[in-house]
């Protein structure tokens, strides 16, 4: 019922299918009436108000054309109506669907006629894809060991994987994906001489971004005596591993730290000093903390802050009801979106799912609806144009050396 009217001025017209009005004619309303014959296929059908006057047609014909004008309030599509609790044919309203391909709704200004647009020229897709479902990605050459909670980054056309943990042992390494070749290739690290002891120690749960202009940051994580809170940075043009330094440190420069965190996830969009973090474990549990660090140092707070506090939202209703504290999911970015995949928790030990969506710039988060979930968590994934790569991690509590993509 439209706000402000009471039972006696509400009016509704109706149209469509009402075999106990009639079994084999299309009917208008109200009250129900008899109009032309009708047959299995698609129909139009319209109802306009306007000039003090109602009228309904069916496929451009007018089946009832009455004096009097009607507000719009809602558009509602209906099946399996009776009356009075009466199933006609007995057992079979039960049975009926309503199908529909388009609903339009559109201000209709007297003397203003219908114009046939002229044909568009270059039309560009907008997120077209049909369905987006999986696939293994079929890779050739020497691949990195199995191996859980390492990081990824993707510069150009290739992802880079650092680190990582499997039966105890620590991982220190570093591979490369080509996504042109679908091959993986071991990088060696160039430092040499006095550089040598500039190399971080081997860690898994850590988190990793990557600039704009290729240098790999990883931060946190932990190794098989605890965890750590150091920042390190990997240039990928000239394969040299140096210590990130706190740019608000003072005089003399300190190594950056972050504080003992790890299982988190970090993203940095695309020309863009800001550094986003989302989940992990601190201060004895599992977060669901979604931060802003600005690497220039100009942030007060030790340069990080809330994203809800930056966005001035309400923290309590900003989220999806199925985002909810975990570890271990990956983040990846472009000029617009923070993206969140999978993770894992306490009450979802076989892997998260869902794909998540953030807007830099309206500061709204959402989730990618998507068919045949594949759950993830320990894992990496790289993102390039259209979508993001997965590789590795634990699917259901077992290793998996799978490389799969979803295209977004």
């Amino acid at each position: 019922m439209p706000e402000g009217m009471g039972p006696l001025e509400a009016v509704s017209t109706a149209v469509g299918t009402y075999t106990l009005s009639h079994p084999t004619k299309f009917c208008v309303a109200s009250p129900w009436e008899s109009t032309v014959n009708r047959y299995a296929g698609w129909h139009l059908f319209e109802v306009e108000s306007v000039n003090d006057r109602t009228t309904v047609t069916i496929d451009n014909e007018v089946v009832k054309d009455v004096p009097g004008t009607h507000r719009l309030d809602t558009v509602m599509l209906s099946s399996g109506l009776n009356m009075k609790d009466l199933l006609f044919p007995p057992g079979g309203l039960e049975q009926n669907h309503a199908f529909w391909d388009e609903i339009s709704v559109a201000l209709v200004e007297p003397g203003v006629q219908d114009s046939v647009a002229t044909s568009m020229q270059d039309d560009e897709a907008v997120a077209m894809t049909p369905g987006r479902e999986w696939y293994k990605v079929e890779t050739s050459g020497a691949t990195p060991p199995p191996r859980l909670a390492h990081s990824a980054v993707v510069y150009r056309d290739t992802m880079y994987i650092y680190g990582g943990e499997r039966s105890a042992y620590t991982f220190s390494d570093l591979w490369a994906f080509s996504f042109k070749e679908s091959k993986w290739t071991f990088v060696t690290p160039k430092n040499e001489g006095p550089l040598l002891s500039l190399m971080p120690e081997g860690r898994y749960d850590h988190a990793a971004a990557v600039t704009s202009d290729g240098v790999m940051i990883i931060s946190g994580g932990r190794n098989a005596q605890t965890a750590l809170s150091d920042v390190w940075a990997f240039d990928l043009k000239t394969q040299l591993w140096t210590p990130v330094m706190d740019p608000t440190a003072g005089a003399v420069p300190q190594p950056l730290d972050v504080g003992p965190l790890f299982s988190h996830a970090a993203t940095i969009p695309p020309g863009s000093t800001d550094m986003y973090l989302f989940g992990g474990y601190t201060e004895g549990d599992f977060s669901v903390a979604f931060r802003k660090c600005d690497l220039s140092g100009s942030l007060e707070g030790g340069g990080c802050q809330d994203v809800t506090a930056a966005c001035q939202v309400d923290p309590l209703n900003w989220a999806p009801d199925s985002l909810t504290k975990r570890y271990e999911a990956t983040m990846f970015s472009d000029a617009q979106y923070v993206y969140i995949y999978g993770g894992a928790s306490r009450s979802e030990t076989a892997g998260f799912s869902g794909v998540y969506k953030f807007s830099i710039s309206k500061c709204f988060l959402e989730e990618v609806p998507a068919a045949a979930p594949v759950p993830r968590y320990e894992h990496v994934a790289g993102q390039v144009d259209g979508g993001f790569y997965v590789h590795g991690g634990h699917a259901g509590g077992a290793y998996s050396d799978d490389t799969y993509y979803f295209p977004v």
